[in-house]
């Protein structure tokens, strides 16, 4: 409950990223959290030390070919469960991220070195910044949600 309720997004980070070992080590909880292999997406992985917004970028592909099985819509559940679950172990291990969707008004800026070229059927579902902050990360918790207006009960 206390990373739910403290992780944030930052808009600018820094070094050092989590270690390719560390790295892999999350990415395999993170898969874990979706459910089981063979998993609907890839990360490319891209260092760059070189820009002043993360060390490291994450470009998340939906690869549908890879569970021809799932509906569509699993498919998504399963991404989506991945990411949120490595964007919460990145937090835990004292790292912070932000994510940016591909398909938001304002894109995600590309990274310096160009993806390579998708297979036909992928698609680029977003850019997630992976780094340090270089202030101290505000670690108030959220309140929770009023579930007022988010839970019914059918009590027929």
């Amino acid at each position: 409950m206390t990373a739910l309720l403290t992780r944030r997004a930052p808009q600018r980070l820094s070094g050092p990223a989590p270690c390719e070992e560390e790295l892999r080590y999350l990415l395999k909880g993170a898969a874990a959290a979706s459910g089981e292999a063979p998993y609907p997406w890839y990360w490319i992985l891209q260092d760059d030390d070189t820009t002043d917004t993360a060390p490291l970028t994450a470009a998340l592909v939906l690869a549908p070919a890879r569970t021809p099985h799932l509906s569509n819509g699993e498919r998504t559940q399963r991404v989506y469960a991945a990411l949120h679950a490595l964007e919460l172990l990145l937090h835990v291990r004292g790292y912070a991220s932000s994510w940016h969707p591909a398909d938001h008004e304002d894109p995600p800026a590309p990274p310096r070195t160009p993806l390579p070229e998708l297979s036909p059927g992928e698609s680029l579902l977003g850019l997630l910044s992976i780094g340090r902050t270089d202030t101290p990360q505000d670690t108030s918790r959220r309140p929770l949600a009023d579930l007022t207006d988010l839970v019914a009960r059918n009590t027929q």
